[in-house]
This record gives structure tokens, C-alpha cells and sequence, in this order.
């Protein structure tokens, strides 16, 4: 029986996104991709019973065998028994203190044992490094940028949730500063104009002086914020990714450059290069154990 076809399973704030994963070569089986919005305030029962759906509709149409079932939750959450522990933020408040995993498993007919979670940063940094051969790969942290901040470490072969969203920063918490919400924020601060997220601010003048102040302050902040990473995990190597990848362009070199001036070497710092994908690459690989 083939035992490398693993179902990686990406549980966002607003969807689910899923797929079929080969694990010999990392690749997602594209005709298996799903993703569907989720009400994530709706009941326990509805929507356990709509992940079901998604879940069920690739298993059941593929020809393969699947071995195995990952999946990435955001955090708070106890990922080795499956209970969430999400409450107070308006997602998914109906699941606070069950069994996740249970429910699924008997929700799927599938064999509680057979199903893995881990949390979304977790997945995305072992998804992005999956296959690939990068510089420093062996001990990387990675952090994702979107409406909230994700951190992981990666080392011989295990990844961590670092959780460092929370940590003080500045005259806040690190997730104040590195989110799509801060450049909203900031962004009308100094123009009293208002944009939606980091596409809408993408589109307006990238020559006005308050684009280029806010992405000068962002590459401050970020090199800050990174060079206390890294020496908390004696990183070798840093992978960025998010919702704040279209923007790369105006804070990356910037980024190194100011973290270079602090650490006085240089260390390799990789895109992300899977997007979405990768939190689905990363659950595929822990679904397989």
C-alpha cells in the first residue's frame, strides 16, 4: 500500500484550505486543492460538520490512498490531545474546551490515531522548508506577517510554536507592530486617509513620502524584532512569509541592512515561496507520522 499521499488540512480565522500532499516529492496534487469559507462563529456541530464536508469530498475522490491526516490550527490550542483552547476573539468561540480531534474523527469515520495537529506557523516554516534545500535550513526561525504575527523555530528535524506575538515590543506587544493592521493604522496616522489592508496601500503612490516613512519604520521595527529572534534560538537563518509578501520589495533589503548594522554579519533571510501552500505542505508532513 502506498503510504506517502498525505491530506494536509490549513484552518484559518474565515476558511478551510486543503489538499492532498506527495510526500516523495513535496508537491501538492493540484486536481485535490480545496478551500472554503468557514462561518467561524457558527455552532460546534456546524462547523465540525463543514470541515467534514471539505475533507471528506477530497478523500473520497481520490484514487490514491491516504495515509494520514495533518492538520494547522491557530493557536491557542493543544495540539497533542486536540482540544482548543480559542476563546475571546470572536473566532471559532463555539469549540473553546472540545476535543477537536475526537469530533473530526467521528465526524470523518477515520481513525482518531490517524489525524495530526500542529500550530499554523509551526506548519507554514516546516512546509516552507520541506524538500528544500536552503542555506542555515537546519536551525531557521520563520515568521508570518498577516492580520496577526506568527513564529516558529526549526531545528534537527522538529519545529516549534514560539508564540512572540505577545512579547513586549516597543510600547506594545510584537503583534502590534508586525501586522497588516499596524500599517492600516499607521498609514492614517500620517495621511488621514483610510485603506483596507496591505493591497489597498500597495495601490496608492508608492512615492509619497508617507508610503516610503511607513516602510522605513516597518524595516526598523522588523530588524529589531528578528535580531532578538535569532539570538534566542542561535538561528542560522530567518524564512518571512504572510500576507506582507507583495510588499517585499520596499522593506526586505532594508530589513537586512539594518539587522546586518546589528548582528555585523550577514545571515540569510528567504522569502517564502509557497504562499498558502505551505501551512498544507508542513500539516501533510506531520499527518504522515
Amino acid at each position: 500500500m502506498e503510504k506517502h499521499i498525505t491530506l494536509g488540512v490549513d484552518i484559518g480565522r474565515s476558511h478551510i484550505t486543503a489538499a492532498l500532499v506527495d510526500l516523495r516529492s513535496g508537491h501538492i496534487l493540484d486536481d485535490s486543492y480545496r478551500r472554503e469559507r468557514i462561518n467561524a462563529k457558527d455552532s460546534a456541530e456546524n462547523i465540525i460538520k463543514n470541515w467534514g464536508i471539505v475533507i471528506k469530498d477530497i478523500i473520497n475522490s481520490s484514487y490514491r490512498p491516504v495515509s494520514g491526516i495533518g492538520m494547522a490550527f491557530p493557536g491557542p490550542f493543544n495540539y497533542d490531545d486536540g482540544i482548543s483552547l480559542l476563546k475571546d476573539n470572536g473566532k471559532y468561540e463555539a469549540l473553546y474546551g472540545l476535543n477537536i480531534k475526537s469530533l473530526l474523527a467521528e465526524e470523518l469515520g477515520y481513525p482518531k490515531a490517524s489525524i495530526k495537529m500542529m500550530n499554523d506557523a509551526a506548519c507554514f516554516l516546516t512546509g516552507e522548508l520541506f524538500k528544500r534545500d536552503l542555506e542555515g535550513c537546519n536551525n531557521t526561525i520563520g515568521i508570518t506577517i498577516g492580520t496577526g504575527l506568527g513564529t516558529a523555530h526549526y531545528k534537527d528535524g522538529v519545529t516549534e510554536d514560539c508564540k512572540l506575538w505577545k512579547t513586549p515590543f516597543l510600547k506594545g506587544k510584537a503583534e502590534d507592530y508586525l501586522s497588516t493592521r499596524w500599517f492600516v493604522k499607521r498609514y492614517k496616522e500620517l495621511t488621514g486617509n483610510s485603506v483596507k489592508d496591505i493591497r489597498a496601500l500597495l495601490a496608492t503612490d508608492t512615492q509619497d513620502p508617507a508610503f516610503e516613512a511607513i516602510f522605513e519604520e516597518f524595516s526598523v521595527n522588523l530588524a529589531e524584532f528578528l535580531y532578538t529572534f535569532v539570538r534566542k534560538k542561535d538561528a542560522l537563518s530567518i524564512v518571512i512569509g504572510g500576507l506582507i509578501i507583495p510588499a517585499q520589495k520596499y522593506f526586505w533589503r532594508k530589513t537586512a541592512q539594518y539587522l546586518y548594522e546589528k548582528m555585523f554579519y550577514s545571515i540569510p533571510i528567504h522569502i517564502a515561496v509557497h504562499g498558502e501552500r505551505a501551512p498544507l505542505i508542513g500539516a501533510a508532513s506531520i499527518g504522515h507520522h
